[in-house]
């Protein structure tokens, strides 16, 4: 990848990174599949990771955790588009779990079983989604944005209106606080359309493995940003977690 193209996956990285916080505070007042719902009308895969959260998960694990999307796409990426793992990208695959080992010996409080279970379906649905994004490489990328984001909000606003049913009453939606309407407009304008316009064209461009090896940066950018605007404590383990995953994406950029 040309220095520009990673400086714009570093942008993607930061902006996917604050919206895990975002999300918490569209949560306060918003249930997950509605607030999902709501997302994808506006924009015209996030209501398992919303629903997670929702469930007692951090803005920041989350954000960390959800990087696994990147082995998913790496091996995607192997089986049907035949694309070449390098041993550095092997060893810096390596090295990236054994950061989020650190996470999983890690689980309680901060990450239950039920929402870690759900943070990893939907890494899978992510790295499934990149190579479909890699294969429609003639489609215009905000077209797919818009259209694929159309469908979800049909199946989502029937979800939400049988699981969610008292959210659609008149009090609840005129209730909505300030934060959860300024998550929505994070989530639909930055989130969604510059993060995956961006992310698009670089998929388009660049190896589907070399491009989601740079959301492992997200969790770095999420777990600072939700210990300075949630109050998150970033421990020891979290500290390491992050380092080794660092480390990983540095050793998986080497080409020799």
């Amino acid at each position: 990848m040309s220095l520009s193209h990673s400086l714009l996956a570093v942008l993607v990285a930061l902006i996917w990174g604050v919206n895990f916080v975002i999300i918490r505070f569209g949560l306060e007042s918003l249930p997950p599949i509605l607030f999902s719902a709501v997302r994808f009308w506006l924009t015209a895969q996030f209501s398992l990771l919303f629903s997670a959260m929702q469930l007692g998960a951090s803005a920041g694990l989350s954000s960390l955790i959800l990087q696994v999307q990147v082995f998913f796409t790496m091996a995607f990426a192997y089986l049907f588009l035949h694309e070449h793992l390098s041993r550095f990208q092997l060893l810096g695959v390596s090295v990236s779990c054994l950061g989020l080992l650190v996470v999983v010996a890690n689980l309680g409080g901060d990450m239950p079983l039920i929402p870690f279970i759900l943070v990893i379906l939907a890494a899978a649905m992510w790295g499934g989604g990149n190579i479909a994004a890699k294969q429609l490489s003639s489609t215009n990328v905000m077209a797919l944005v818009i259209w694929g984001g159309l469908l979800a909000a049909v199946v989502l606003t029937v979800m939400s209106l049988v699981l969610e049913g008292q959210a659609w009453q008149w009090q609840t939606i005129t209730a909505v606080s300030d934060k959860s309407l300024f998550a929505v407009l994070y989530i639909v304008y930055l989130s969604t359309f510059v993060g995956y316009g961006l992310w698009g064209f670089l998929l388009q461009k660049n190896r589907a493995g070399d491009v989601a090896q740079f959301t492992l940066l997200v969790p770095v950018f999420g777990m600072t940003a939700s210990a300075l605007l949630l109050g998150e404590a970033i421990t020891w383990w979290k500290i390491v977690a992050a380092i080794l995953i660092i480390a990983g994406l540095l050793l998986s950029r080497v080409r020799r």
